[in-house]
């Protein structure tokens, strides 16, 4: 058979320029950029969260150890101070670890939207691990106390009773350190998006994001201020307080979104 007899060869499903060809390649890649970023962001932060509960975790066992030693009883745990300081922890976490990873991301050629995934996903499984690791806390500590013949007073949150308080402390905990996370890189993306100027400026609806979530879990010191005078009580104000957390956490990822649109690779004039 000649070769000018011969059939050509079907090259349809090669062709780089279909569309659908070229739909698989950025779906693809969309893909790696989302696991590349996700694995940095939360594998990042839930090493540092293990971290500081360990360490919190020594403290909190060797404070009451070290008062009851030298024949002092203690009110309250320290326990208190961890609905402060872990979200805050939280916080920066959130700044420093996405602050340089934007760039190289976008540079790499992923896309924002696989970014704002990634940092939506982290920021759940740091609430999450944030939340266990309060929750175990809590148990441990009032452990302790029994053990050591003390009355243990529980941290302020909202009004549940019993074991369903340890779990509602826990669920609040975590949904307040995922809307930390979220802000926190919010803030950072904003000084990269807008400048140090409008980046400072736009701090303050950030700020009130946090104080939000503060108040409708009872916790921190907008909870200690304004979540007291909230009408809900028992197993409705427990439904509000975690319903409330939940839309502050949807609010902070349309939040960090729009920080999001306006990074860009050159530094913001």
């Amino acid at each position: 058979m000649s070769a000018a007899a011969r059939p050509a060869a079907d090259t349809t499903a090669l062709a780089p320029d279909r569309p659908a060809d070229r739909h698989v390649v950025v779906r693809d890649a969309d893909r790696r950029a989302f696991r590349a970023a996700w694995d940095y962001l939360a594998g990042g932060q839930v090493l540092f969260a293990a971290g500081f509960w360990v360490l919190f975790a020594l403290v909190m066992v060797v404070v009451p150890l070290v008062v009851r030693a030298n024949g002092g009883v203690m009110g309250s745990g320290v326990l208190t101070g961890a609905g402060y300081s872990a979200r805050w922890f939280a916080f920066s976490l959130g700044i420093a670890t996405t602050s340089t990873l934007i760039t190289m991301h976008l540079a790499a050629g992923g896309t924002r939207r696989s970014f704002l995934r990634a940092t939506v996903a982290a920021a759940a499984v740091v609430g999450l691990t944030y939340g266990t690791l309060y929750g175990l806390a809590t148990v441990g500590e009032q452990a302790l106390f029994g053990a050591l013949g003390w009355d243990w007073v529980r941290p302020e949150g909202l009004p549940a009773t019993g074991a369903a308080a340890t779990v509602a402390d826990a669920a609040a905990e975590g949904l307040a350190c995922a809307v930390y996370s979220l802000v926190g890189t919010a803030i950072g993306m904003g000084y990269q998006g807008y400048g140090s100027w409008l980046g400072t400026a736009l701090i303050l609806p950030g700020l009130a994001l946090l104080a939000l979530v503060g108040v409708t879990t009872r916790t921190g010191a907008a909870g200690d201020t304004l979540g007291r005078a909230l009408p809900f009580d028992g197993s409705t104000g427990v439904l509000v307080g975690l319903l409330g957390a939940l839309v502050t956490c949807a609010l902070a990822a349309g939040w960090l979104r729009v920080h999001l649109l306006r990074v860009q690779l050159r530094p913001p004039s």
